[in-house]
């Protein structure tokens, strides 16, 4: 049995007795983490919380969208409506064999994988819930769908400059179609504090199951700041799951093989998207991806004009005296982008003058570039639909934040009395007192990433870039080289000349890089391979600087 929130323990924050340490348990960082995670959780460790986000900008787009449309196309003749379900089924698959665990053993659990229609998610936990037959209570938290009140502000001029680029949404090119704020935990609090087992939620911050869980348990208020703050930062740290515990991880090397089981804005339609691949091999790669990238622009003609983004790329590169076919061959990958969807329609296939992308594609096959090839599955050259993403600032007073409680009460969530408004952006420095490279002696040139690990991601089209070594004289050194003038020299061509901010964390010995707007509108529409910004850290490990010999003697990552 987990233990309970009654505790001996002893004064604490605010003069009420502080309870042991609370144990939560992080078991989805995504909306297709792994499935058993809440049922191994729950079973098998001694926890008293288990959490879980499931909302990124992929599913807070589509969700909400396709909330807004079903919500448009479903009024009934007594003017009530129809609400989708836009909440994530996946989370029930995960519940579900959890259930009796979680009730024999007093587990609580709360996620946000209610999305855009959380009271939908509700009733079907209830409904697992009978059919185990145990008496579990749930909790709800909404009031993150702001979409009306955005539409109300931007219909009367306001102008919600987006994070990344500071341009004001009228700039877009796009409509709103919905919006959802970040919510925190309080509501998740109050929920616990009233007896729900369960608590849903839709978008609340990534860490704020793990703030709520801990104000419950502890019996904080929003004046408990050092104590929240501590939460945050846990929360943060293990809600991406696995991240905490060997995922996505530099040193991935040294897991020898034991990598199986690791522990545990604002939406506009953008448009369509499609894309065709041919395969090129052997010599001569520049040139027979220019010749592909002519022949088909020449045959679009005056069409071109129809793309908002058409892009050829090649991915890879052939080494010298391959030893396999494969090894001699690249993927080119034309991406496009329209608001027409017959553009990539497959019915116009066959009546190209209206405009067919991939006969465009298709169409000079015979008179291309030696070995012409294409990928034989031509589906992703038919158009889907892809949405915008638009980041912003709203003011707590217009969300309307509820706690619906297992009893039928519904409690107001009010905005924080106490609120401080910090600058949109941190500082940014390079550093201090840098160190004399010479020091170190003797160097090698050869990719950073032999001594250095690191982490990157996106947030909107943002992508972070934190870069950290293993020992102290190594922190000096990196330090000083990692400036944002080598960070830029590094990047190569994908430094697009935008803002980059710097800081360090000289206790965990990172430096740490923030490229606003660089990953081209972020997850929904960008054209980029790395659409999560993972990859940028890899590719910066895999660049060549002056290393100290003294380094490598220890051992390379």
């Amino acid at each position: 049995m987990a233990p309970s929130a009654t505790n001996d323990g002893h004064q604490g924050a605010n003069g009420q007795t502080a309870k042991r340490p609370i144990k939560i348990a992080a078991c989805s960082g995504g909306v297709y983490d792994r499935k058993r995670a809440i049922h191994d959780m729950a079973k098998n460790e001694d926890v008293d919380v288990i959490t879980g986000d499931w909302m990124s900008e992929c599913n807070m787009t589509l969700r909400g969208s396709d909330k807004r449309d079903r919500l448009a196309q479903k009024k009934m003749s007594s003017g009530s409506t129809v609400v989708a379900k836009g909440y994530e089924p996946y989370f029930l698959d995960e519940l579900d064999p959890a259930i009796p665990h979680l009730a024999s053993r007093g587990i609580k659990i709360a996620v946000n994988a209610g999305a855009s229609d959380v009271h939908g998610l509700a009733l079907a936990v209830k409904e697992l819930i009978m059919k185990h037959g145990v008496d579990l209570k749930v909790g709800v938290v909404d009031g993150d769908d702001v979409t009306d009140a955005v539409l109300d502000l931007y219909q009367k001029g306001e102008t919600f400059p987006n994070l990344p680029a500071n341009k004001p949404i009228q700039e877009w090119g796009f409509d709103p179609v919905c919006a959802q704020c970040y919510l925190g935990g309080t509501g998740i609090a109050e929920c616990f504090r009233n007896g729900a087992d369960i608590v849903l939620c839709g978008r609340v911050a990534d860490a704020s199951v793990t703030v709520g869980a801990a104000m419950w348990w502890h019996g904080w208020t929003r004046e408990n700041l050092t104590e929240l703050a501590g939460a945050l930062m846990i929360g943060h740290i293990i809600e991406c799951s696995t991240y905490a515990t060997g995922g996505y991880y530099s040193g991935f090397k040294d897991l020898k093989g034991e990598d199986t089981d690791m522990g545990f804005g604002i939406t506009a339609k953008g448009g369509w998207q499609a894309e065709f691949h041919f395969y090129l091999t052997g010599l001569d790669i520049a040139e027979k991806a220019a010749m592909i990238e002519r022949q088909t622009k020449a045959l679009m003609g005056d069409h071109i004009k129809r793309f908002s983004c058409l892009k050829f790329m090649v991915a890879g590169n052939v080494p010298s005296d391959p030893q396999s076919q494969e090894e001699a061959t690249v993927d080119m990958r034309i991406f496009a982008q329209t608001r027409d969807p017959d553009l990539l329609s497959g019915n116009n296939f066959v009546d190209s003058d209206r405009g067919s992308f991939a006969r465009f594609c298709i169409e000079n096959l015979l008179q291309g570039y030696p070995g012409s090839t294409m990928a034989p599955d031509m589906r992703t050259a038919i158009g889907r639909p892809f949405f915008e993403y638009w980041v912003s600032l709203l003011p707590q007073s217009f969300v309307n934040e509820t706690a619906h409680l297992p009893d039928g009460r519904v409690l107001d969530i009010p905005s924080p009395v106490v609120t401080r408004e910090y600058a949109r952006e941190q500082p940014s420095y390079e550093t201090d007192s840098p160190a004399n490279l010479k020091k170190f002696g003797p160097t090698t040139r050869g990719p950073i990433g032999w001594v250095v690990m690191g982490r990157s991601g996106d947030k909107s089209s943002n992508c972070n870039l934190g870069l950290f070594v293993r020992h102290d004289d190594e922190w000096d050194w990196l330090r000083t080289i990692m400036g944002t003038k080598q960070l830029r020299s590094m990047l190569g061509k994908d430094d697009v000349g935008n803002q980059i901010d710097r800081c360090e964390f000289p206790n965990i010995r990172a430096v740490h890089f923030l490229l606003k707007d660089h990953l081209d509108r972020g997850f929904n529409s960008t054209s980029s391979f790395d659409s999560l910004g993972k990859n940028l850290c890899e590719y910066i490990r895999a660049k060549h600087v002056d290393i100290p010999n003294m380094f490598l003697e220890r051992g390379r990552i």
